[in-house]
């Protein structure tokens, strides 16, 4: 699936993509769900949740004495692209400043295929 790879495009490290992707397609998942899913390490998923949980990207659920980690809507993505127009514009010359493209497509359409 092309998924991480356009959430590594939008500033996501690959592990992070990964576990979002895992997230959105499991739902709220415990650690165990997550590491199977992904193949990552336990210790690395952890590592990897809470740059996710900073950019509010994934949120914590309580159920029960399990703590379960959630994935914000695909639509939370905006932001992080917003941020990373907006830092991608300063660094431009003037002459180009204000003619970057809005929120790409791309993220709607990958996480529906």
């Amino acid at each position: 699936m092309k998924t991480p790879k356009i959430l590594q495009s939008l500033g996501l490290k690959k592990h992070e993509a990964e576990v979002y992707e895992a997230l959105v397609e499991l739902g709220p998942a415990t650690i165990s769900k997550i590491v199977e899913h992904t193949g990552l390490y336990r210790p690395m998923v952890y590592r990897t949740l809470a740059p996710l949980k900073l950019n509010g990207l994934v949120t914590t659920v309580t159920k029960g004495k399990r703590k379960l980690y959630a994935a914000e809507p695909p639509d939370k993505l905006a932001s992080l692209f917003e941020s990373l127009k907006k830092n991608f514009e300063v660094a431009l010359p003037c002459g180009f400043r204000g003619k970057v493209v809005t929120i790409p497509k791309l993220i709607r359409s990958a996480f529906r295929n």
